[in-house]
Formats: C-alpha cells, sequence, structure tokens
C-alpha cells in the first residue's frame, strides 16, 4: 500500500501551459479537446509538479517553501469506530505515504497541513510508539 500512496498521477505531456497573464493567472491548453484552463499560480506549480519524478513528500516540502504551508509528518491511528475522520482525512487531500489496518484502527503516516493537526490531536501517536509498533 506504501507504494500506491507514494505514487502520483502525471499531467498528459502534450497539455501546454502559458506564461502567466495580467491578472497572475495561467493558461492550460489541452490540444486534444481544445480546452482551455485558467489556473492560479499554486494549481500551476502542482500540475507542473505531476511528472512521475517526484514524491509526494518532496512536492508538499517545495509547496510549503515557495507558498508558505507548513506541513508536519504525523502519525496516527484511527479507530475503526471514527472512520469518518480517516474521511476527513483523505478529503483535505494530504499526501498519505503509508497506511495499514491494525486491529485496533487505522495506522496513518502522513503529511498534514499545519492548521489541521490540532483537530487530528486525539489520534497522533507517539514517536517512540509509533518507531516500537512497527
Amino acid at each position: 500500500m506504501s507504494e500506491l500512496a507514494n505514487t502520483l498521477p502525471c499531467c498528459r505531456r502534450e497539455l501546454v501551459f502559458s506564461a502567466p497573464g495580467d491578472e497572475g493567472r495561467y493558461v492550460v491548453k489541452d490540444p486534444h479537446a481544445g480546452d482551455y484552463y485558467c489556473v492560479g499560480e499554486e494549481e500551476y506549480f502542482l500540475l507542473t509538479q505531476f511528472n512521475g519524478l517526484q514524491s509526494p513528500g518532496s512536492i508538499c516540502a517545495t509547496f510549503a517553501e515557495r507558498f508558505g504551508e507548513r506541513f508536519d509528518e504525523v502519525r496516527l491511528l484511527i479507530p475503526y469506530d471514527e472512520g469518518a475522520r480517516l474521511a476527513e482525512l483523505y478529503a483535505l487531500g494530504t499526501p498519505v505515504d503509508e497506511r495499514v489496518d491494525r486491529p485496533e484502527g487505522v495506522f496513518v503516516r502522513a503529511h498534514l497541513p499545519r492548521r489541521e493537526v490540532r483537530r487530528f490531536a486525539p489520534f497522533l501517536i507517539a514517536e517512540a510508539e509509533a518507531r516500537s509498533s512497527a
């Protein structure tokens, strides 16, 4: 499962990216469909990182440096009866580096936006505990 979690989609090579316009927006052209999409700087950055060479952690770190978002690597143990919390985690788009189903719940190692750490605090696992249980 961790190999799948470290695999990101690649943008199609035929997409054409323009330089930013007057309003700081980029245009992405899909020559096959003839469609154009306007995206912001953050979206443009992410699209250009989906090249099959970058890991989720690497993209997060570079994004944080460039745009100010800070991510913390966290280890969570979410009990099965708290499945809605796991759905919330995935809804954030958080890069999940590892997921393991255990008898007591789902163990997740992920890069969580720092602003969301407090929200998942009840499920955090201490570093020493995470090492001994692995």
